[in-house]
């Protein structure tokens, strides 16, 4: 057979298939996916970048958190509370003696240890009973919570200088002894009403009340109530402006407005989730680009006893945030009690700390890819995705985002990429009515001084158009007048 043959048969077989599946789509109905499409694959193991150490005795807390420079995980160990100023790539947190520690990512492999295990030439800025701390976006403070009964420690710890400014919080609760979650955004801290003492292995299901205390304010600007028994781990949505919270048992996710704490719905997930909250808490995070949130659960070999500290089979649960529904479950690598978690929302990469005897840097990586098949090209077409590689929100520049869907109501969602050492990403949900012009301020959205590439989704995988105007006058501009990004789509 010649090749211009082989050709023409090859492409009738292409057309042929695609005509198939086109025609089953409308004969048996396959229905159109009102959510980016999933696919959770494991893509092995990496060792993580270690800062902190295990603690001498007890229970020992880990957390983890993805380098942006690099895409590495970060690994640290016996973490009660922690943050990480990503401008300096620093990372400060409490160890098990109570003492606030800081030190340079680029540093930790390089430092030796003293008689403590602690890595010698760390910086400690004071012992307390902490309770979070936290570096809001945008900021070069650090805020440090500190629980006392009705009243509340919060100081201020301005980065480059460590001038100290204290403020009482009068807390409308009886106490306020464990941080939920935080939202770096808003530099919020989501606590609960009461601390369940230890021996308490299931207290009964109770109103339980939430706050956000506002570490810019030093005051809690909401309060709500959920039908809990045990939460043990928050996190926050910037995409959709809503909160996850875990309950241990029943093993539920409670979504909750991020304004007002109202619930809007309940998400069942197993009988528990396995981690004795307070002294391990549930490992949850969220990815906004892809408004997918996953958690970990553990079926303990000594389900009514000490499982925190005993090994159990550890399952990686994703829950797709536009329905609200648990979509997949996968195994995790081997049986430690030891677990933590984080996401990637620039390349949708999953971390879970999987340490062994041998190795207590290691983490397995899953990756949550969205492929495109040739079905979902069938149904979507093209103009679901834009791309605008240029922006800037630097001093003099102002930077809109201009949409339109014809004919039919769509929801995008927004991924604003930042450069290498700014803070983002940072993601936004947009509703679009159709043949209506919807317009945004990004330096409203993501804050001054910043590059930025975007990247904009149908959530529904329906069809719309974009543009980027940019208007400059003053500031870094050399000149004044403006100019118009028509970007790219798939």
């Amino acid at each position: 057979m010649s090749k211009t043959r082989l050709s023409q048969t090859k492409r009738r077989i292409s057309n042929l298939l695609i005509a198939t599946l086109a025609i089953s789509s409308l004969l048996f109905g396959i229905p159109k996916s009102q959510s980016p499409a999933y696919g959770l694959v494991e893509a092995g193991f990496v060792d993580g970048v270690r800062v902190g150490w295990p603690a001498a005795g007890g229970p020992d807390l880990t957390r983890l958190a993805v380098d942006r420079a690099t895409g590495r995980p970060i690994v640290v160990r016996n973490a009660g509370a922690w943050a990480i100023d990503w401008k300096r790539r620093e990372v400060y947190y409490t160890d098990s003696f109570g003492c606030i520690l800081g030190l340079n990512v680029q540093d930790v492999l390089r430092m030796s240890l003293d008689s403590q295990g602690r890595p010698q030439g760390i910086s400690e800025l004071g012992c307390s009973s902490f309770v979070a701390l936290m570096i809001p976006a945008n900021e070069d403070n650090l805020y440090v919570g500190a629980a006392g009964g009705r009243w509340y420690t919060l100081e201020r710890r301005h980065i480059p200088t460590d001038s100290v400014t204290e403020t009482i919080v009068d807390l409308p609760f009886y106490s306020l002894d464990y941080a939920l979650g935080v939202n770096e955004l808003r530099g919020q801290i989501m606590f609960e009403e009461t601390f369940q003492p230890w021996g308490t292995r299931r207290p009964p299901l109770t109103d339980t009340r939430l706050g956000l205390l506002s570490v810019k304010s030093a005051s809690v600007e909401v309060t709500g109530t959920i039908y809990a028994s045990l939460p043990c781990g928050a996190a926050y949505n910037d995409a959709t402006n809503r909160w996850y919270v875990v309950d241990e048992e029943p093993g539920r996710v409670s979504v909750l407005d991020g304004s007002t704490l109202a619930k809007l719905t309940e998400i069942d997930v197993a009988p528990y989730i396995g981690f004795w909250a307070r002294v391990r808490p549930c490992p949850i995070a969220v990815n906004p680009a892809k408004n997918r949130i996953y958690l970990l659960r553990i079926e303990p070999q000594l389900p009514d006893c000490c499982h925190y500290l005993e090994g159990g089979t550890a399952y990686l649960v994703v829950i797709d945030g536009e329905t609200n529904t648990v979509i997949e479950e996968k195994e995790v690598a081997d049986r430690t009690p030891f677990r933590a978690l984080t996401v990637d929302p620039r390349t949708g990469k999953v971390f879970v700390y999987a340490p062994t005897q041998d190795n207590w840097r290691r983490v397995q990586v899953f990756s949550d890819s969205s492929p495109e098949t040739l079905i979902g090209d069938l149904q979507t077409g093209r103009y679901t995705e834009w791309f605008f590689a240029e922006g800037t929100t630097r001093p003099g520049y102002k930077m809109w985002l201009t949409l339109v869907s014809p004919d039919q109501p769509n929801k995008v969602r927004i991924s604003f990429l930042t450069a290498a050492g700014q803070p983002g990403p940072f993601f936004k949900e947009v509703d679009l009515p159709a043949n209506t012009r919807v317009t945004i301020n990004v330096n409203d959205q993501i804050g001054e001084g910043l590059d930025v590439s975007t990247k904009i989704v149908s959530v529904w995988g329906k069809p719309f158009f974009a543009e980027r105007p940019i208007y400059y006058s003053g500031g870094e501009a050399h000149s004044q007048g403006g100019s118009l990004g028509s970007g790219v789509h798939n």
